[in-house]
């Protein structure tokens, strides 16, 4: 679990998942945003930003991320599995109403290899993800891809002790 990003705040989870995780949510939202309030050809599936379907494919170090953060924000206590070759982490998105008016008229259901670990209302399923999600800013800082040139020192000492710590 600790090679798999469980640390105590469990940061290097958010960080690491938030642009996949955005995307994802946004996608979600306009697909159930075609269906509420868009015209045929929205929900004719049409169009890259409504898809039906979406498919991203990772490492076993991305679905063990991906794992760590759903059971970190939505507190879940399912036994942490080590994710390994052909493991898969999906997530449905359900009308709960027969005439859908709003995102709370809609579930979504999280897996992982088949097995249902979680079912959230999807209004608040997207509002729980959102306020983990960390910024393009908050990741460049962390991960100090920004300020380039004035970071150059601290760079090369961080090149030194992996190049020593690989010896």
């Amino acid at each position: 679990e600790y090679f798999f990003f469980v640390y105590k705040d469990l940061d290097l989870v958010s960080m690491s998942m938030s642009p996949v995780f955005q995307e994802m949510t946004e996608l979600m939202k306009n697909r159930v945003g075609g269906d509420i309030f868009g015209t045929n050809d929205d929900i004719a599936y049409s169009d890259y930003s409504k898809p039906k379907m979406v498919m991203i494919s990772g490492h076993d170090t991305s679905t063990a991320a991906s794992m760590m953060f759903m059971r970190k924000i939505f507190k879940l206590n399912h036994t942490f599995i080590a994710p390994v070759f052909t493991t898969n982490t999906m997530f449905e998105v359900y009308k709960n109403s027969t005439k859908p008016e709003s995102y709370y008229d809609y579930i979504v259901k999280y897996y992982f290899n088949d097995q249902l670990l979680g079912t959230f209302n999807f209004a608040e399923f997207v509002d729980t993800i959102s306020k983990e999600l960390w910024t393009k800013e908050e990741i460049e800082d962390y991960c100090h891809l920004g300020k380039y040139k004035e970071r150059e020192e601290q760079r090369k000492l961080k090149i030194a002790t992996f190049v020593l710590g690989s010896l």
